[in-house]
């Protein structure tokens, strides 16, 4: 058998055991050394078309390898984050399917649960008539919240806020 040299676009370095596995996702290391979060399928390497790019931080980083190695995450660094780390981190979990898979490595972000939770108890509050100014400032509040954590999408987004300037 003569061994020809590989013409498939992945390189040496997307090697299998190189990649970082995580739910249904992988990332590169060398991506993530560049402190860039890039989801990829483990099938197909490809990336996902509907998530962007996004620069991270150190800190971002090392919580993402912890995940990888099925190390829980303390309430203590996930309190030191800052918002859009937060954010970043709420977003892996829930795309990941880390929450559902193995709760035990992401207790401290079960604040995404209790938001979620929050929402669909002021939007059943609202629907059944309460349409105090409290109940929905805070949803406003909530909406733009998850809306920029990609929990909901922009135009759900639009439509829940001009549905509620209307009541």
């Amino acid at each position: 058998m003569s061994s020809t040299p590989s013409t498939s676009k992945r390189t040496d370095s997307d090697s299998d055991s190189e990649r970082i596995k995580v739910g249904p996702y992988i990332f590169l290391p060398r991506e993530l050394a560049k402190n860039k979060l890039v989801y990829r399928y483990k099938n197909t390497n490809r990336r996902l078309k509907d998530y962007p790019e996004h620069e991270i931080t150190n800190k971002v980083r090392n919580i993402i390898l912890q995940f990888s190695e099925k190390k829980p995450l303390n309430q203590d660094t996930y309190d030191k984050l800052n918002d859009n780390e937060k954010t970043i981190i709420d977003q892996f979990v829930i795309l990941t399917k880390l929450g559902s898979s193995d709760r035990k490595l992401i207790n401290a972000v079960s604040k995404v649960d209790t938001d979620i939770n929050r929402f669909n108890v002021l939007r059943g509050e609202l629907l059944a008539g309460n349409t105090s100014s409290v109940i929905i400032t805070e949803l406003k509040l909530l909406i733009l919240k998850l809306s920029k954590g990609g929990l909901i999408s922009d135009k759900d987004c639009s439509n829940l806020l001009y549905l509620l300037c209307t009541v």
